[in-house]
């Protein structure tokens, strides 16, 4: 379960990616299912998009 979602108690958006995940089969389900979640606090994310390189 995404962050978003337990925090806004089931907005759209989130709603919407969760059937998504469950409607894509078991492997995407699951781990939605078993809410394994982590809000990061701190730390930085490298993106690295295959056409346009390194993301900031």
């Amino acid at each position: 379960m995404p962050a978003a979602y337990g925090r806004r108690g089931g907005a759209p958006a989130p709603t919407r990616l969760g059937e998504r995940l469950r409607a894509a089969g078991e492997e995407s389900a699951e781990p939605w299912a078993a809410h394994e979640v982590a809000v990061r606090r701190h730390g930085r994310m490298r993106v690295e998009h295959p056409l346009t390189g390194e993301l900031p």
